[in-house]
């Protein structure tokens, strides 16, 4: 399921959903109506057809792409009048810069959240959601109750790795940047969105 409940901007749900011709691999061409021609469109399960995910508008939707500046290694070891985070949605680049992790900023941003992804659960992206993710997840279950991101996010340099074949190649994709890294949240959200866009359109 990807809709957020009515009540509440919030889903717990891990299951993203993906359109079949990303999620599936495997031989032959099941259920393929697609002419060569469109190829790139191919709903069909064969691995030699290209995947084009800027065409996928829907899912790259979703994405959007968090940094956090914390005082303290985790959430309950924290400064909160002096943690700020960032946040930038993939498709538009809109940005929320949050500050200090009271209830009002996580009330904002739910609300921000909301109007980039609609109804759909927002899918959180981050160069190290290992350290970025626990802050926001803990704030939001503390002041709201619930996540709206759900209990997973997705790691740039894992992504990447992957992409390349090599499981320690994690760190070279930084380079693909455009805005400076300086430790401002909302421009190192920003400069990892700009990477991204660049690894899916080839570059390595």
């Amino acid at each position: 399921m990807d809709d957020w409940p009515s009540n509440i901007a919030i889903h717990l749900n891990d299951d993203i959903r993906i359109p079949n011709r990303i999620r599936k691999p495997g031989n032959g061409h099941t259920n393929c109506n697609r002419s060569s021609a469109s190829i790139s469109n191919c709903h069909c399960n064969n691995p030699n057809h290209t995947v084009n995910m800027e065409q996928d508008y829907d899912y790259l939707n979703n994405l959007i792409f968090v940094d956090v500046e914390g005082n303290g290694p985790a959430p309950t070891l924290n400064d909160l009048v002096k943690f700020e985070f960032g946040a930038v949605h993939y498709k538009t680049s809109n940005s929320f810069h949050g500050k200090s992790a009271v209830k009002e900023t996580f009330q904002e941003f739910q609300e921000w959240l909301l109007k980039q992804v609609g109804t759909r659960r927002p899918v959180f992206i981050s160069d190290n959601p290992a350290y970025d993710w626990q802050f926001i997840n803990y704030y939001f279950h503390w002041h709201l109750g619930a996540n709206p991101f759900g209990h997973s996010a997705r790691r740039i340099s894992d992504f990447y790795a992957g992409l390349t074949g090599d499981f320690r190649n994690t760190q070279k994709w930084k380079s693909l940047r455009i805005t400076v890294h300086d430790h401002n949240p909302v421009h190192d959200a920003l400069g990892n969105v700009e990477a991204f866009r660049r690894i899916l359109a080839g570059e390595r």
